[in-house]
């Protein structure tokens, strides 16, 4: 069992740190970074002065917990339970246990407002277009040639904003 552990622990942080290693690439091509500086964690670290192996540290913790849950999450297929039964603990257990670790990950934002004034008017403007609102705010962090076609697509519509 302890060895089962420690292998899908291992497992995590391999892939976990293969797939920081690419993103980390494509977006910061000039220094590795394991964690988005842009996510809630990232911009916490920062701000702490946290020394970049501790930062690595803490990731390898989240990925190797994540390789342990997504192990046992494929092991109640296993078991003599119904299909239904299995889904559904499926779900919650990754409902309960993945979101809270992408969180800490750094991998789903936590921002859910507008970085505008918090009147219900611009609250409402920002949900109802939000896939443009989401856009907008992120565009700078995208590659060159994703913005050129952002560029491209946005001149072609016109929006109006209050």
């Amino acid at each position: 069992m302890k060895k089962q552990i420690f292998h899908d622990a291992t497992t995590g942080i391999l892939i976990g740190l293969i797939l920081s290693i690419i993103f980390s690439f494509i977006f910061s091509p000039s220094n590795y970074a394991p964690l988005s500086p842009n996510s809630l964690i990232g911009q916490f670290m920062i701000q702490q002065q946290v020394h970049g192996a501790l930062v690595l540290l803490y990731c390898s913790i989240i990925w190797a917990a994540i390789g342990v849950l997504f192990s046992f999450g494929s092991r109640l297929f296993a078991k003599d339970w119904s299909l239904l039964r299995a889904t559904v603990t499926h779900f919650f257990l990754m409902l309960l246990g993945f979101v809270p670790l992408a969180i800490l990950a750094g991998w789903f934002p936590l921002r859910w407002t507008s970085p505008s004034s918090n009147s219900s008017q611009n609250l409402q403007s920002s949900i109802s277009s939000s896939g443009r609102f989401f856009i907008k705010e992120n565009q700078r962090r995208l590659p060159t040639s994703t913005n050129y076609w952002l560029r491209r697509n946005n001149t072609t519509e016109t929006h109006s904003q209050d």
